[in-house]
């Protein structure tokens, strides 16, 4: 008979992996293309229109933090789609900027 006792289980979870891999790469396509149809739109007339200064500053910001999210998870998916989101938002976010400091 041993006294070596084992060590408690640990239960794993790795959660987006695996099966969901596929919905989570669905999720980040429908997503993008989201934010690229308004980017198209911005960079088609040249001006930001009607979108909310402050609701793309937060929104940049957010998506910006997801990145770095990814970057510290080494998710490359989360990376890619929020990095190529960050540069379209970052782009409509520049002409409200400049609509705003340079009205005419």
């Amino acid at each position: 008979m041993s006294s070596v006792k084992e060590p408690p289980r640990r239960m794993h979870v790795h959660l987006g992996y695996g099966h969901y891999y596929p919905c989570r790469v669905l999720r980040s396509l429908l997503h993008l293309d989201l934010v690229l149809s308004s980017t198209e739109e911005v960079l088609a007339n040249r001006q930001g229109g009607d979108l909310s200064l402050l609701m793309f500053s937060i929104l940049t910001t957010g998506v910006g933090a997801w990145v770095l999210y990814g970057v510290l998870k080494h998710d490359v998916v989360i990376v890619i789609a929020n990095a190529v989101s960050f540069c379209c938002l970052s782009g409509i976010l520049w002409f409200k900027l400049r609509e705003k400091l340079d009205p005419a």
